[in-house]
């Protein structure tokens, strides 16, 4: 009786959870202007200046990750 009742609020918990996925996945994601990341972050980034601005907003946003 309790392993049914704790199946089912997984089961439950795991489909909430799972359908949150595509809205959270579609929020765009806006390009990050050079001139307006710190120096320090910049320096770190230093050999991806000149490419910067032809990047997709997803790998500058990858980037800054690694960076910090």
């Amino acid at each position: 009786m309790i392993n049914k009742a704790i199946t089912r609020t997984l089961l439950l918990a795991a489909a909430l959870g799972i359908s949150a996925l595509p809205a959270y996945a579609d929020q765009p994601i806006e390009a990050v202007d050079w001139d307006n990341l710190p120096a320090e972050t910049r320096e770190n980034l230093a050999p991806m200046e000149k490419r910067w601005d032809k990047l997709k907003p997803h790998q500058q946003h990858k980037l800054l990750r690694r960076a910090q």
